[in-house]
């Protein structure tokens, strides 16, 4: 195989439709065009290169609709589940999700780069940034881009791997039973990171203990040789029995943590410092979820044979991603933003930086966590109690999960702050903003759906000047 181009769409060594109809299990027509080679691969019909191969797989909308697209654009092969006519060679294959994921396992079987796959309930993108960081200090390192986790996403990612690379990070997300199994399938990691289990898609995976039996399968895939990082603080990941504890580096606060947290401290609001054994590293992160991923990368890091201050230097002043739990100072406000998501645990750590940072006035907004199943209600009423434990002086409520679980709480007047709550988002807009004074500390936190950044927009708007 020729050494492979960088071009449009996902990238993949020079490869004749021969091997992919072996990578795929699937049936090539016509037969006398297996020497044919292709060199990248795509199922964007709008991003498939000349000389390129077409996946038409079949969502929301049916890839098969847009092969002829796909033609127009270059593509001189596609792999498809339907009976289809076209003057390109086809593979037909039974599933063509189920056929991508076979040439991304096959295709990271030929890479020599060490792969890192990173999952867990919270935390994963902001962990793969910091390992990658990391990494990348001394090994040309690919990573996964954006959310790209799942059974199509990892695929991509893998694809996107180049033969100069040394060192790869995967993110593996999943929201359904059965799903890291076949992630775990393809990457076929030689390090697995298992960041946390929180409540987060109960809807699909129904309980705590079903959450982290499905992600500790990512260590069933393990390669002979491979290592667990694992947060040694969470019962269900310490107790695992996949991987012997001679393949486990577990990362925490506990002693018995083979890379251990010993001190957390904020950095009057410019970021977080946290201290490893007897290294400080310093960056631009809030939130204790931030310390278990600088911690985790320290361990991969070490792991890959980088030295401590190499890894302190490489992450001092690194910065979150926009919307999740970042820290802005508008002139005699300070506003946190944390609306790329929301889940009980996120909350707590979002209202754990609000009260870490000095203010006159200290306002929570909370929007609705969502894919809580049964428990929604229970958990909306405990986050409640735990904004107003975190001493907040006004509490704005939006969604209607909120304003049912305030309809059942009892005793929020005894804390004496003020709580509003509403599902018009332009009546809490107007709540918040007139309510705002010089000195003020705000926390903007809820799941994506509820598109709260248009509240943090707003009060940016009107004080950034």
């Amino acid at each position: 195989m020729a050494r492979r181009k960088r071009l449009q769409g996902e990238v993949l060594r020079a490869t004749t439709l021969k091997v992919i109809e072996e990578m795929t299990v699937g049936r090539l027509i016509p037969a006398e065009a297996e020497n044919l080679v292709v060199d990248s691969v795509a199922f964007d019909s709008r991003k498939i290169s000349k000389g390129g191969l077409f996946f038409a797989l079949v969502g929301d909308r049916d890839g098969h609709d847009f092969i002829r697209d796909a033609i127009d654009n270059g593509a001189v092969a596609a792999v498809v589940s339907k009976d289809t006519k076209c003057e390109i060679p086809i593979i037909r294959v039974d599933d063509t999700l189920l056929a991508f994921g076979e040439l991304a396992k096959g295709y990271r079987g030929s890479l020599s780069a060490k792969m890192t796959g990173i999952t867990g309930s919270l935390g994963k993108t902001t962990c793969r940034r910091v390992v990658s960081k990391v990494l990348s200090s001394k090994f040309e390192t690919s990573e996964s881009k954006g959310n790209f986790n799942n059974l199509i996403g990892l695929p991509v990612s893998i694809l996107e791997v180049e033969d100069r690379h040394e060192a790869a990070v995967m993110e593996v997300g999943i929201n359904t039973p059965g799903e890291m199994t076949r992630l775990a399938e393809i990457l076929e990691p030689d390090y697995a990171v298992v960041l946390n289990i929180a409540p987060v898609h109960l809807e699909g995976l129904r309980s705590l203990d079903d959450i982290a039996r499905e992600k500790l399968q990512l260590l069933k895939s393990l390669r002979p040789k491979g290592k667990a990082f694992l947060n040694i603080d969470d019962e269900r990941l310490a107790n695992q029995r996949i991987v012997p504890r001679e393949r486990v580096v577990g990362f925490g606060f506990r002693n018995s943590a083979d890379f251990r947290i010993t001190d957390i401290a904020l950095l009057e609001g410019h970021g977080t410092a946290v201290t490893i054994g007897k290294t400080r590293i310093e960056t631009r992160l809030f939130g204790r979820g931030a310390a278990y991923a600088i911690c985790c990368a320290f361990a991969v890091g070490i792991e890959h044979g980088i030295k401590e201050s190499e890894i302190a230097e490489a992450l001092t002043n690194f910065e979150g991603l926009p919307d999740r739990l970042c820290v802005r100072h508008i002139g005699d406000l300070v506003l946190i933003c944390d609306v790329y998501n929301s889940s009980p645990m996120a909350v707590e750590s979002a209202l754990e930086t609000l009260s870490a940072v000095k203010a006159e006035r200290k306002i929570a907004v909370l929007g609705d966590m969502l894919e809580l199943g049964n428990e929604a209600v229970e958990f909306h009423k405990k986050a409640i109690v735990k904004a107003l434990e975190s001493g907040v002086q006004r509490l704005y409520l939006y969604g209607e999960l909120f304003l049912k679980a305030l309809e059942e709480s009892s005793g929020i007047r005894d804390y004496g702050a003020v709580v509003f709550a509403s599902c018009d988002f332009d009546e809490l807009k107007h709540e918040v903003m007139t309510k705002i004074d010089a000195g003020d500390v705000i926390l903007v936190k809820g799941s994506r759906a509820m598109r709260l950044e248009r509240l943090s927009g707003a009060i940016l708007n009107n004080y950034e000047k």
